[in-house]
């Protein structure tokens, strides 16, 4: 709005089969902890945006690899590494989408093969 304030579930009427799931609290207190908890979600096969800087900013996470957050910050260009960028405690608000159900795959959302 022209406040700047972010209505989450209107992602929905931009792309109607993105949908808003809830808006959480990140549990973990170490960045390893926190990066469990985020790969859980992606490997669900959600999409997140996490809070930062105790939820004044705000970026996309990109995948998990290794046990590093890669993320989308629209305020950064110098890194993608979550944990580089951003203290661990102020890493704590998290909003989480479900895309298309026929959409490709998150690339942390493991693929099932059947065999004959």
């Amino acid at each position: 709005d022209s406040y700047g304030n972010l209505f989450w579930a209107k992602a929905n009427e931009m792309v109607p089969d993105f949908k808003f799931v809830k808006s959480a609290m990140l549990i973990g207190t170490t960045p390893a902890e926190k990066t469990d908890e985020i790969k859980s979600y992606l490997d669900n096969g959600y999409h997140l945006i996490l809070g930062v800087n105790d939820g004044t900013h705000w970026v996309a996470v990109d995948k998990v690899k290794d046990g590093t957050v890669y993320m989308i910050d629209p305020a950064r260009t110098n890194t993608n590494v979550l944990f580089q960028k951003y203290n661990t405690s102020g890493v704590s608000r998290i909003r989480i989408y479900k895309g298309l159900k026929n959409a490709p795959n998150h690339t942390n959302t493991p693929t099932t093969t059947t065999t004959s």
